[in-house]
């Protein structure tokens, strides 16, 4: 018997705080466990879930509840919203933010390879932007070059 695992690229965007504006600045040095959150995915090999924690291990929150396998979370460049971008039995990971916010780069297994993906920040216009019979795998932006 074949089971169908849904391997969903789990974009969690989720608000993060101004280092100047935030509680617990002290002088030219925050105090990071009031103005930052860790963000990773946690559980077995079945389903694993999307959870924000501080550095010193306090107030642990989860994101998501599901019983398919969140994982590989990533935070936006603005820090904003909460978004699922993908969710089908294809296997799509490894996320990276275009330098200006516009595009989302992911790898995606779809076609019997992984290949390389780009969409928009809400999930729509999905463009494979590789092909051949090799694998295309861990995508990263480059800043902007000249």
């Amino acid at each position: 018997m074949r089971t169908t695992i849904n391997y969903s690229l789990a974009l969690f965007l989720s608000c993060t705080l101004a280092v100047l504006a935030a509680p617990g600045f002290a002088g030219d040095r925050p105090d990071i466990n009031a103005t930052t959150r860790i963000v990773y995915a946690h559980g077995t090999r079945k389903a694993s879930n999307i959870f924000t924690i501080k550095p010193d291990g306090s107030d642990r929150r989860q994101l998501t509840d599901t019983q398919a396998k969140d994982w590989e979370p990533v935070w936006s460049p603005d820090g904003t919203g909460q978004t699922r971008l993908t969710n089908h039995p294809a296997k799509d990971k490894r996320s990276s933010w275009s330098p200006d916010g516009s595009r989302i780069c992911f790898q995606g297994y779809s076609t019997g390879h992984w290949e390389l993906y780009t969409m928009n920040p809400d999930g729509s216009d999905i463009r494979r932007i590789t092909s051949g019979t090799a694998d295309s795998k861990h995508p990263n932006w480059s800043g902007y070059l000249k």
